[in-house]
Order: C-alpha cells, then structure tokens, then sequence
C-alpha cells in the first residue's frame, strides 16, 4: 500500500514523508520480530533496504526541488539588482541585442540563461553574475566601456576559477566562451567603442587571451 501511495504521489515533501512513515513501521516491525528466530528476517532485511533507498531518493528529490526554487529567487534577485543599478546610475543600458525584450527575453541571453540553470548550484552565482554584466553595457560614448570590460573579464574568471573538478566544468566553460562572444559582439555595436576602437580592440584581445589561458574554449 505504502509503495502504491508514494508511486502516485507528486509533491515531494508528501513522498519524503511516505517513505519515512513506510520505513519507521518496517523498523517496529524487526524490532517486534527479534524473538521469533523463525519469523522472515530475510525479507524484512530486503524490505528495509529498498525503503531506505526510496527515502534516499525522496530526500534527494526534495533537496533538488528546494535548489531549483532557491536558483529561481535568485535569478530574480539579480534581475531586480541590475534594473535598480541602471535606472540610479543612468549610464547603463540593453545591449543593443536586448533592444527586443519588449517582445520576449533575446535568443541570446536565453540561451546563456538555460545553460546556466543547468550547472551545479554552487556555480550559479557566478554564471549568473556574468550574465547579469553580459546583459548590460555603456549606452553612450564617454561612458566607462574599458571599465565594463574590466568588470566583465573578473565575472569571467570568478567563474572559471570555481570550476576546479566539477563535472560540469566543459558546461560552464562553454557557457564562458558564448557570453563572452556575445558581449564583445554587442559592445563592438557601441557608440563607446567608437570612441577609442584601437585601444578597446587591444583591450579586449589582452583579456580574450587571458581568459583563454584560464580555460576559456576558444571560438573561431
């Protein structure tokens, strides 16, 4: 009965709590069962094992669950924090790609953002750091595009330097190189970048390379 339960429930805190109740009555069970040597010591060890797997499973359920939501509230967070930076400083804006999102969230920053939901937690803040950066750049000449950069390549190694052995390391890696083209892509589009185009060209090659050398895929 209790297997039937948990197979047709969908919350995952109503699974957890099912597998532990099924656990606990199969744990009374082996303690009431001690002093019958005849009883079926076997099958309850096998029936105890497979409901520790399946609270083993509810429980890791609920945790991924939890992160989701947790990586969504953030995801929210930077968005509210970068809106909020824009309008009091006055001298961000929409990289001209994003000029669209009236219409829909842009291809490109979909993109980045899909690739990002699906790394490790512990990565997420900084690949989504860097999306926020990739998202935004000097709107006018005059405005501080080489700092821009500056603070974009720092986003770029704060990410590739909390890789160390993760599994997700080529995920996060590629994700670096897409933003990173992107952003030189839209930023060359700049009235800013018209200003001084040798100097930020130079600029920006100096960086590419760095973050090339700090595991950054390279692309044609």
């Amino acid at each position: 009965q209790a297997e039937a339960l948990l197979d047709r429930a969908e919350d995952p805190e109503e699974r957890l709590r099912i597998a532990q109740h099924a656990l606990a009555q199969l744990d009374s069970a082996r303690g009431a069962s001690m002093s019958d040597i005849d009883a079926l010591p076997g099958r309850l060890q096998r029936l105890l094992e497979h409901w520790r797997l399946r609270l083993s499973s509810a429980r890791r359920e609920l945790q991924r669950r939890q992160a989701e939501r947790h990586a969504q509230k953030r995801r929210r967070l930077f968005y509210a924090a970068g809106a909020t930076a824009m309008l009091a400083l006055g001298s961000y804006a929409v990289i001209p790609w994003a000029k669209t999102a009236a219409a829909g969230t842009p291809p490109a920053i979909t993109h980045l953002h899909t690739s990002a939901s699906a790394l490790p937690e512990n990565l997420q803040p900084q690949a989504e750091q860097l999306i926020l950066l990739v998202s935004t750049a000097p709107s006018s000449a005059g405005q501080p595009l080489h700092a821009w950069l500056i603070e974009l390549e720092k986003a770029q190694m704060d990410l590739l330097q909390a890789l160390g052995d993760s599994p997700a390391a080529e995920q996060a890696r590629n994700l670096s190189a897409d933003a990173w083209h992107e952003a030189l892509l839209s930023a060359r589009a700049l009235p800013a970048w018209s200003e001084s185009p040798e100097a930020l060209e130079t600029a920006a090659k100096a960086m590419t390379e760095r973050l090339h050398n700090s595991g950054m895929p390279r692309r044609d």
